[in-house]
């Protein structure tokens, strides 16, 4: 007999094997996936303790900055002088969104300081200066935690699914990199001093585009995609300085997201690169706007006068020192002067080169091997571009500033080697636990010391002055802002002469010194350096307010010492730079008199009393002239006029009452 077959029991297969999940909407998101599961999650109270953790260490760190004050640096000009904040009217929300005050474009800085002047009560000073600076450590607080949720992010996607890491573990190594970046001295330029704010709103735009993006990488949304778009636009809007954020993504692409693949295909996936549309669109508009509004505001350098290799130098220069700073944040500086013209030959710029040269010759040929490393470095070199001096705007050749938003790719590392080495055992994460809590303590302290740099303006140009004794700018400032305000004119004149010799074109040093010399009553010297000035500017075609004025008072010294075919000379070149200044015309309408050119006289009196009524002397030369000419009545009328600007002006009234007394 043949043997019966025997049915084959059916199973389902739901059954054995686990549920698939669903597929995302959008697909265009997900459909290269990197290798393993990038789902993560940590649990909210880890997450929420870690954000606390950031917020208390920032406020003990940067609490000094509170009881600080506007400083003569742009915070004057900016905040208490602006009156374009002191309401949002639709006059000046269109100021706003318009303007390319102070050389720079920041609609969204303008609106939020303008909030703030209404929430703080910007007529108060101290109170307007108070809440600038409190606002400043919350929002660096705000921009901490974002670092490190997208520190947490990326560490959870770049860690491959057989090898991952607790959750726990990758909290701990990105609150570890935030930390150090959260209380680091090089943070303090940007939370104590008020006009640096829109740096931080713009690092905070940028910091939520790239969550947004990852969690669109992620959940397949499109919206969130969307949100990135906004948040990029937000952060241009708010500092130009954050427009290179849109090829950081590119770079998330290719490491750690796993999306371009090797360099053959990176072109064989169209829809990656339509997501990066939206942000090219704003960043070339955002350029063009600040380049256009750098120009006109006359802050951009030619190439004639700081070269391509000048530039160069500088940039390399600029890529080691924010580096080096963060490695050892030590005598730390409101400002580094760029001295032009830039000798790139010099030893910090040569071996600033060779070290850029090794390490990117090195990434270059390691980049599969290490490809966090890689990905740190060119995100960091991305950020700091646009102020590396290729596009050199201002006098300064790095600044503290500048590090903010660049510098959180060296967290990011730092968190990856946290990360890396968290299986070591129990004794390296005490030890990890032990030596930041030792190192954020140590740059706490840093802080708190280096927030008392920015305490008042004295404080700032003091600290400028003694760190950079071969800056122009420190020179003159500490001169002008500590030892003239204090009415130490002696002490001023050496600092001031010091400036004029490292930059001959300080149009401001030139003032000051004149000023200081005219209060010592040194006319010698106050007259050579009237001379000086005139010689030295007419070299300098930006310095046209300056020779006006040389001009201008040197004519007064002639026209006091009876030269005056000399000072009329003088005062006519003033006029040519600046005619529209009152005095120059009511000084040369008197020297004109002395000549016996009465109708010369009787035309600049007559204009210098247009631009500035309440003038009393050019009154004077227009009275005598109309005297002259018959016309007594007229002539008394403008001596009474004279006096009711200035009842006791003793001269006046003397010629008034002989004009009165006369048949």
């Amino acid at each position: 007999m043949g043997r019966t077959k025997r049915p084959r029991k059916r199973t389902s297969r739901n059954k054995t094997r686990p549920e698939t999940p669903a597929r995302p909407r959008d697909r265009s998101l997900h459909h290269d996936a990197p290798h393993g599961d990038v789902s993560f999650a940590t649990s909210q109270r880890t997450t929420l303790l870690c954000c606390l953790t950031i917020a208390l260490a920032t406020a003990v760190a940067f609490s000094p900055a509170i009881h600080n004050e506007f400083v003569d640096w742009d915070d004057f000009q900016n905040l208490t002088r602006n009156k374009h904040i002191r309401a949002l009217s639709i006059d000046n929300l269109s100021w706003m969104a318009t303007t390319g005050y102070m050389a720079v474009w920041q609609p969204v800085s303008w609106f939020v300081t303008a909030l703030q002047y209404k929430l703080f009560n910007g007529a108060d000073e101290a109170a307007f200066s108070r809440g600038m600076h409190v606002a400043n450590i919350v929002l660096h607080g705000i921009a901490s935690m974002l670092c490190f949720l997208v520190l947490q992010r990326l560490l959870a996607i770049g860690t491959p699914a057989d090898t991952r890491r607790s959750p726990n573990a990758i909290a701990c190594a990105s609150l570890i990199g935030t930390l150090l970046f959260a209380v680091h001295p090089l943070r303090v330029e940007l939370v104590a001093w008020a006009t640096a704010q829109p740096y931080i709103l713009a690092s905070i735009g940028c910091l939520a585009s790239v969550w947004f993006y990852l969690e669109a990488r992620e959940s397949g949304r499109f919206r969130w995609l969307v949100f990135s778009w906004l948040a990029f636009a937000v952060a241009v809007m708010s500092k130009s300085a954050a427009m290179p954020l849109f090829a950081v993504v590119v770079v998330l692409d290719w490491y750690p997201l796993r999306r371009l693949g090797r360099p053959k295909n990176w072109f064989g996936s169209p829809r990656i690169w339509f997501e990066k549309v939206p942000f090219v669109l704003i960043a070339v508009a955002v350029s063009l706007a600040a380049v256009l509004t750098k120009q006109e505001g006359g802050s951009t350098m030619s190439l004639q006068a700081h070269g391509v290799a000048a530039r160069s130098a500088q940039a390399c220069y600029g890529l080691v020192f924010y580096t080096w700073k963060t490695l050892a944040p030590v005598g730390l500086s409101p400002l580094y002067e760029i001295r032009l013209p830039l000798d790139y030959t010099a030893a910090r710029y040569v071996i600033c080169g060779l070290i850029v040269l090794a390490a990117t010759v090195g990434l270059a040929f390691y980049r599969r091997r290490v490809p966090a490393i890689a990905t740190c470095a060119i995100v960091y070199t991305i950020l700091v571009f646009p102020v590396l001096g290729f596009v050199q705007s201002g006098n300064q050749e790095v600044a503290d500033r500048y590090s903010y938003l660049p510098c959180v790719a060296w967290s990011a590392l730092l968190a990856a080697g946290v990360l890396k080495l968290w299986n070591r055992g129990l004794w390296f994460r005490i030890a990890a636990g032990g030596l930041t809590v030792l190192v954020t303590l140590q740059l706490a302290v840093l802080t708190r010391e280096q927030c008392g740099v920015w305490k008042n303006t004295a404080a700032l140009w003091t600290r400028a002055w003694m760190l950079q004794p071969d800056s122009s700018l420190a020179q003159n400032s500490y001169a002008f802002s500590v030892l003239m305000r204090q009415g130490r004119f002696e002490e001023a004149v050496p600092h001031l002469r010091r400036a004029i010799e490292i930059k001959g074109d300080n149009d401001k040093a030139h003032y000051n010194l004149h000023t200081a010399l005219s209060r010592l009553n040194r006319n010698d010297e106050l007259f050579e350096a009237y001379q000086h000035t005139l010689r030295v500017f007419a070299r300098y075609e930006r310095s046209a307010e300056v020779r006006a004025s040389a001009h201008f008072r040197l004519g007064n010294m002639l026209y006091l010492r009876k030269e005056f075919d000399t000072a009329i000379k003088h005062f006519r070149d003033a006029l040519a730079l600046r005619p529209n200044h009152a005095s120059t015309h009511g000084t040369l309408s008197a020297a004109l008199e002395r000549k016996n050119d009465r109708e010369g006289a009787k035309r600049h009196a007559s204009r210098a009393l247009e631009l500035d009524p309440s003038l009393i002397p050019p009154r004077r030369v227009l009275a005598r002239a109309l005297r002259s000419e018959g016309r007594l009545e007229d002539a008394i009328a403008q001596l009474r006029e004279a006096l009711r600007h200035d009842p006791d002006n003793a001269t006046t009234k003397k010629e008034l009452g002989r004009m009165t007394q006369s048949p």
